[in-house]
């Protein structure tokens, strides 16, 4: 990918053309504060922390949303833009909870290392009371707190975009938006699959893992996909399942295949421990894994992973195997055990 030259705050960086300026700048080691962003989620600007200001260009800009240029001139320090960020930070906090403290993200949370780091304490402007955000506070295996949200959206987009479910949305009532499931229905009565991603992207304390994400006593991968950690092949169960569901079959098996030689004969003698792992279990009962990966195996009609088969070139050797007497300085003579 070609590289172009831009400079930020004085620093002349390189960048990937086509990139957005916020990665940009984080990649050089130039921090821009952000909260909405995240590098495996398409940018929303929601939070217009990332604020910059660039020459040439009339106002100020988000730097998640805007193409690194040739040449370009950036500058995130100006007083109109930390007027700015100020000012959007200052909105979150209205609404947020002053309860740090008892927060199971304390110390681990991203919207206070940006309160520390841009010097904002608290917000000046009125408090503003969620009213909705009450709703079905907690599952059997996550639990939410969203007072503490910040509509950021990336648990949106994690939902939609990593996972291809689509059960989070930005809903509306009584004049106030929130974050919830379509219909304000519980998770189990929607396709949640508890994967855990909304957990993992979510930059406050707003959505938690009963199972333990932040526990020190168990492993991070273990908590977000268990089914793929039991897996002895690790095979990656989330993305097949995903692509089954979409009717991609001959994808799903491709990605079957990167781990498994025999998929087909494993779909009926697999003792399938991803299913002990799978957290639906802990609603009603586990995702047929084995059996979804049999039923996709038998229709790949395009056998697509063919394709991507590497066949090394022969090169004269032959393997094989073949018995002959032992010697005198064999193994078995040293050790006083008798010859054939």
């Amino acid at each position: 990918m070609k590289s172009i030259t831009l400079k930020i705050d004085g620093y002349v960086i390189e960048a990937k053309e086509g990139q957005n300026l916020l990665q940009a700048a984080l990649d050089a080691g130039i921090y821009i504060p952000h909260l909405c962003y995240h590098p495996d989620l398409t940018p929303a600007g929601n939070c217009k922390l990332c604020a910059v200001e660039i020459e040439g260009h009339d106002g100020i800009v988000q730097a998640c949303e805007t193409v690194v240029e040739d040449g370009m001139v950036v500058n995130t320090k100006t007083e109109a833009v930390k007027k700015l960020r100020n000012m959007a930070l200052e909105l979150l906090l209205a609404s947020h909870p002053k309860d740090c403290t008892s927060c199971n993200k304390y110390l681990n949370c991203e919207l206070q290392a940006l309160m520390q780091y841009m010097g904002v304490a608290h917000s000046r402007l009125r408090e503003i009371q969620k009213e909705n955000t009450g709703i079905a506070k907690s599952d059997n295996l996550i639990k939410r707190e969203m007072q503490r949200c910040i509509q950021c959206g990336r648990c949106v987009r994690a939902c939609e975009e990593l996972r291809g479910v689509g059960v989070l949305t930005f809903n509306k009532k009584n004049g106030e938006t929130y974050i919830y499931t379509k219909d304000d229905k519980p998770l189990k009565e929607t396709d949640c699959r508890f994967c855990g991603a909304c957990v993992e992207v979510c930059p406050t304390g707003a959505i938690q893992d009963v199972e333990g994400v932040f526990s020190k006593n168990v492993p991070r991968n273990m908590a977000l996909v268990p089914c793929k950690n039991n897996c002895p092949a690790h095979t990656d169960i989330p993305m097949y399942i995903r692509l089954v569901s979409q009717g991609r079959y001959s994808d799903a098996v491709s990605v079957i295949r990167e781990k498994l030689t025999f998929p087909h004969s494993l779909g009926y003698i697999c003792t399938h421990a991803c299913e002990s792992g799978c957290k639906r279990m802990h609603l009603n009962e586990p995702i047929a894994i084995r059996e979804i990966k049999r039923f996709a195996v038998e229709n790949d009609e395009a056998q697509a992973w063919r394709k991507k088969v590497v066949k090394n070139k022969p090169n004269g050797k032959k393997s094989g195997y073949y018995w002959r007497r032992p010697r005198r300085n064999d193994s078995s003579i040293l050790f006083g055990k008798k010859g054939l």
